[in-house]
């Protein structure tokens, strides 16, 4: 069963604002040396969601981070800036047999360079989501 990261990244994957490509610029836990500009998502244990589902809408919720590298802190945060706009709380969708709806939590946040030079900017955001 795939996780709430494995499951936004595919969404970003697929969104016409041509986020990224999984695999190729956009990762899921891993992120490798290569290339220098990419977006990896994790799955985190977060803080408890105040109640926000009180309807019992959503069976479950996720935490999520995504976090940017680039070589360029200008590209690194217009790049943020549409992953901001692509995630915005409400957003919601329907990936892996799920239903999401996207809670912004915190962020950005500049973390500095790597080891290479390359600027690290994350955001936080908690996925709630149901069986469709």
């Amino acid at each position: 069963m795939a996780t709430p990261a494995d499951d936004i990244a595919t969404w970003l994957d697929a969104a016409p604002q041509n986020y990224g490509t999984v695999g190729t610029d956009l990762f899921v836990s891993r992120e490798p040396p290569a290339p220098d500009n990419t977006t990896t998502l994790r799955d985190v244990n977060g803080v408890e969601v105040p109640v926000l589902d009180t309807d019992q809408t959503f069976a479950d919720f996720g935490d999520v981070q995504l976090r940017i590298r680039n070589n360029s802190y200008s590209a690194g945060t217009t790049k943020m800036d549409t992953l901001k706009a692509l995630v915005k709380t409400g957003t919601t969708f329907n990936q892996g047999g799920k239903t999401y709806t996207l809670i912004f939590r915190s962020g950005p946040a500049h973390l500095g360079a790597d080891e290479d030079d390359r600027e690290l900017l994350v955001i936080n955001i908690t996925a709630f989501y149901k069986t469709t």
